[in-house]
């Protein structure tokens, strides 16, 4: 992304280079089975502006000409027109086609985009409640916020070695084997932080600025040739054969090597003359940065606008994508790029990007909806910012299952008491919402305890990270030897292993192992999951039918596998005679499923898809109390 004008050895090939980085991901995100591996295309970004970047910076700090503050007003001048345009286009976008706390969201990415900071605010929301890629229409910007973050601290290392007389080299060399190190170490304990820290991504950016260094040996033209041939190979071979779901760091080596190896080639060997320096890669690669910017929000609003998006539609999405960036180069980064005096320029931008940041901080805090939809509505709209985790002992009782230093705590039992009648939740994070509900609606001299796993099923040998979290489960209830154990979680997910032999055989071990301590057993079926979460699907039907108010129940619900998983646990229960508790009975009927606790179409079951809210889990828990009494207690 650095100016040509700055630059008096421009390489036509490194524009050849970034068309087929940016072909690669949009390919990938449009198309995924087409390019499985298209996401490198991001690691070769990384290598090429680590390139360019330091490249620039250290002919003009050797030089004696480096500014920090032009440095610093190129930056903004290059960067923040198209991504303007693009965060105000999203913005609205969202506001249009999502319900529910999505454009809010949004809003919240808006401003965390217009700080630098969106690999930041991403890797910080995520985890087990985090909404999916589809909902999140700048999610690309994480990539940019490394290099902005990167274009920070780079120019004062760079500054800062020079004027202590260090090898440049030297010291880029230690940067990239350090970060690469970091990267490996940060993968293993904590992978989130591993693909979005900055300090972890910083090797590839710094590789590129090895390149731009070294004194790499003259070869001559059939060397030349080989060697890009061969970095033209590992790069596509990379997005031919690596797979997102088992990404590594080792993995983003070949794309990076690849990437090295076609810059190191030189501009002047057979494939970069007759490919990467051909004038329509070249013209792809001068829209590479709009593009970038541009494809991901249209994909995601017209999926999330259409529900789906058949293969015909999206390469027309990325088809308007190349239009709009191409639009937007010549129309607004090329004039710009003539605008003088540059600090008046930057300073506009400056000023616009201000306007855009406390805009977006405004909208996420506030849903400007607000303003003139009646209060049925605003009530639902305010489920957005449900305090789900409040109430319900996360951390103590109710763990993250990946995180190591998460245990259950002794609190979370009965520690020793045995008088009176008690209680135990186990399950995901299902039964975790369940449990402050029950807890109201209980006589305080019934104990209840807890212990729940995120994404992790009562059902021994599901997975291996979930079996740490069940084997201290099972142990603390033997410990706790309750008179009624409640096993719930969100079956359909598990409905594939459940029905497998070996899954059976799981639940079976379990209860046997609760059976043996003298407990009781009562499985709660799956709730009628809504498919999406319950304030955008009311929103929706209220929408349609404006003049009836909003439903207290909806149509659809439950699906036919949520159905057919009910009757599979049904019979199971049956066949090992053990109690079944009926969600599905208790809350719909022949008009649909009930969407409210009350009589109030604003007191929501669920904020979610299918979570209780601590009301729905008192409803829900009142229920299943009067089946414990009537039919497991002596």
């Amino acid at each position: 992304m650095t100016d040509h004008n700055q630059n008096a050895g421009y390489r036509p090939d490194i524009d050849g280079l970034r068309a087929i980085a940016v072909v690669a991901v949009v390919i990938f995100h449009a198309l995924p089975t087409t390019l499985p591996g298209g996401f490198v295309g991001v690691d070769m970004f990384f290598v090429i502006s680590g390139f360019l970047i330091t490249r620039l910076i250290a002919a003009r700090i050797t030089g004696q000409s480096f500014s920090f503050l032009d440095f610093y007003r190129r930056r903004i001048r290059r960067i923040y027109p198209a991504l303007i345009l693009v965060l105000i286009f999203t913005a609205i976008g969202s506001l249009a086609i999502y319900w529910g706390n999505e454009g809010q969201s949004v809003a919240w990415h808006v401003f965390g985009a217009s700080l630098f900071l969106p690999n930041v605010f991403l890797w910080q929301e995520a985890g087990y409640f985090d909404a999916g890629a589809q909902a999140k229409p700048l999610l690309h910007l994480w990539s940019l916020g490394i290099e902005e973050q990167f274009y920070i601290a780079w120019p004062l290392l760079l500054w800062f070695s020079v004027r202590r007389g260090w090898s440049l080299t030297l010291i880029l060399s230690t940067v990239t084997i350090g970060s690469f190190a970091y990267g490996l170490h940060l993968a293993r304990i904590d992978p989130t932080a591993a693909f979005y820290s900055p300090f972890s991504r910083a090797w590839e950016l710094s590789f590129g600025g090895v390149l731009a260094l070294a004194n790499i040996p003259r070869l001559n033209g059939k060397g030349k040739t080989a060697g890009a041939v061969a970095g033209l190979s590992l790069t596509i071979g990379s997005m031919v054969l690596i797979r997102e779901a088992n990404f590594s760091v080792w993995h983003a080596v070949f794309p990076t090597l690849g990437t090295g190896l076609l810059i190191a080639a030189g501009p002047y060997n057979a494939l970069s003359e007759r490919l990467l320096s051909a004038r329509s890669m070249v013209s792809i690669g001068l829209i590479s940065y709009p593009l970038y910017l541009w494809h991901w929000p249209l994909l995601v609003l017209a999926r999330a606008h259409f529900q789906s998006l058949p293969k015909i539609a999206a390469l027309g999405v990325v088809g308007l994508s190349f239009a709009l960036a191409a639009a937007t180069f010549l129309l607004v980064e090329r004039p710009l790029q003539k605008r003088q005096p540059l600090r008046r320029l930057s300073g506009q931008l400056l000023g616009g990007m201000a306007v855009l940041s406390l805009a977006g901080l405004a909208g996420s805090q506030v849903d400007i909806r607000t303003l003139w939809y009646p209060p049925e509505v605003v009530s639902v709209l305010k489920y957005a910012h449900y305090e789900f985790l409040k109430d319900s002992r996360a951390g103590e009782c109710w763990i993250d299952p990946t995180d190591r230093s998460q245990s259950f705590s002794p609190t979370c039992g009965f520690q020793g008491e045995r008088t009176g009648f008690s209680l135990a939740i186990w399950g995901d994070s299902h039964a975790g919402r369940l449990y402050p509900g029950l807890r109201r609606v209980t006589a305080a001299d019934i104990k209840i305890a807890e212990y729940v796993a995120n994404g992790c099923p009562p059902i021994q040998n599901f997975s291996e990270v979930c079996q740490r979290a069940n084997d201290k489960a099972i142990a603390a209830l033997e410990s706790d030897r309750p008179d009624v154990v409640i096993l719930f979680a969100n079956w359909p997910v598990y409905s594939t292993q459940f029905q497998a032999g070996s899954i059976v055989e799981g639940l079976n071990a379990y209860i046997d192992e609760l059976q043996a301590s003298g407990a009781e057993i009562l499985i709660a079926g799956p709730f009628p999951s809504f498919g999406e979460d319950l304030p955008t699907a009311l929103l929706k039907r209220w929408s349609m039918h404006k003049t009836r108010g909003m439903p207290t129940r909806l149509f659809g619900f439950p699906d036919a596998k949520t159905a057919a998983v009910e009757r599979d646990l049904r019979a199971f229960a049956a066949t090992r005679r053990v109690n079944f508790f009926s969600l599905i009975d208790l809350l719909c009927n022949q008009d649909g499923c009930r969407t409210s606790y009350t009589d109030n179409p604003s007191d929501l079951l669920t904020w979610d898809y299918g979570h209780l809210t601590t009301g729905g889990a008192e409803l829900v828990g009142a229920a299943l109390l009067k089946v414990i009494r009537a039919n497991m207690l002596d």
